[in-house]
């Protein structure tokens, strides 16, 4: 039986990181455990730090946990968010408490 899980990490020790997990396949109540670095391959082990997310799927076969990269912003398209954030703030007629 495959069971998927997503998760977020809460702290990382030398060898280990903890996590908080939430069961995707059946739903059950969140829980926290301690997962071993060398059980991530090697080109995600940079990811690991606290707040990461990753999807963890276990198996009959091998666990596989891989973890979310998002992309990069382009400096562009944080200038043009910024913008539409500060017309959007005008037109609530809120300040963001600048005086």
């Amino acid at each position: 039986m495959i069971h998927e899980y997503e998760g977020v990490v809460l702290e990382v020790k030398k060898d280990t990181f903890f996590t908080r997990l939430v069961d995707l396949t059946c739903k059950s109540v969140d829980q926290e455990t301690e997962i071993l670095i060398d059980e991530v391959f090697d080109e995600d082990k940079e990811f690991i730090v606290p707040g990461a997310i990753f999807n963890w799927h276990t198996s009959s076969f091998a666990p596989i946990i891989r973890f979310r990269q998002l992309p990069i912003w382009r400096e562009e398209e944080m200038q043009e968010a910024q913008r539409k954030a500060e017309q959007l703030q005008e037109s609530l007629g809120w300040r963001g408490g600048k005086e």
